[in-house]
Parts: structure tokens; C-alpha cells; sequence
């Protein structure tokens, strides 16, 4: 079976800036690139890589680490590792198998900026508790910001 990975880099952080790699599913990964594309200006350079399976939240933490170990990591300069929010299990166990830090995202793709800017921002996020649990009160402002938009409009 051949192997196809799909890598999105936003360019978009600075020197400085935290470089993290969004992993999701073939079927989300468009509304993927385009939220990781709304994070832009936010000191967070995000690569997505879509493995070869059409619903992220069906991956198991194995099957995950598996498929990044094939890209080798500890070369990519990775801070982080944002794995689905509906993912089963505790992404920590992926530090130990990848070397690199893994949290929670959110469960849906559509909060993915948030919490991109929430780690650009030094927030920690949790390794067993979804991002968009954790950054409930910004989700809900920008849902907010965004129907008030539509009303205006």
C-alpha cells in the first residue's frame, strides 16, 4: 500500500515563533489548511500532514504514531504535535515514541485557529482534554464575532 501525506506549510511565524505539526484525516484536510491559514500573523508555523485515512477521529494513538515515525520528526524542528480532539487515549504516550511534545486539538477542525493562537500564546494545552474544552470561553467569541458578521452583512 503506498503511502500519501499531505504537508501545508504556513508560513507565517517569526525567528521566534513555535513550529507545530497539525495532523488530520483526508477527509478534513482541506477545512484544515484553511483554518491553520487563519492563524497567520500569530508567532505559529503550522505544517499539516493528513494521513491516509479519511476520518481523523478514528485514528488510534498507534496508528498515529506509527505513520509520523515514518516521517522522522526529531529532524523537523517541531515544538509541538496537535493530534484531533476526539482522538481516544492520552497523546503524551506519542512524546515518547516521536520525541516531540503532543496535545489534544480541538474536535473540530473549525477551532483549529484558536487554538493554535492559544499555544502561540504560551497556553498550555492538555494532553487528554480537547482544546476547544480548554479554550471554550475564545471559541465561543469568535463564534460569537462571526454570526454578528453574517447578521451584518
Amino acid at each position: 500500500m503506498s503511502r500519501s501525506y499531505t504537508y501545508i506549510g504556513c508560513l507565517n511565524a517569526s525567528l521566534s515563533g513555535l513550529k507545530v505539526l497539525v495532523v488530520t484525516g483526508l477527509m478534513a484536510r482541506g477545512l484544515v489548511e484553511e483554518e491553520v491559514r487563519r492563524a497567520e500573523g500569530k508567532r505559529v508555523e503550522a505544517v499539516v500532514v493528513a494521513l491516509p485515512r479519511p476520518v481523523a477521529a478514528l485514528f488510534s494513538l498507534k496508528f498515529i504514531a506509527s505513520e509520523l515515525q515514518r516521517l522522522d520528526l526529531r529532524g523537523g524542528g517541531f515544538d509541538a504535535i496537535l493530534i484531533p480532539g476526539m482522538v481516544r487515549g492520552d497523546a503524551s504516550t506519542l512524546k515518547d515514541e516521536l520525541g516531540v511534545p503532543a496535545f489534544k486539538g480541538p474536535k473540530h477542525a473549525a477551532d483549529l485557529a484558536a487554538a493554535l493562537e492559544a499555544l502561540a500564546a504560551g497556553e498550555e494545552l492538555s494532553t487528554t482534554t480537547p482544546a476547544c474544552e480548554l479554550l471554550k470561553e475564545r471559541v465561543e467569541g469568535r463564534a460569537l464575532k462571526a454570526l454578528s458578521e453574517l447578521e451584518a452583512s
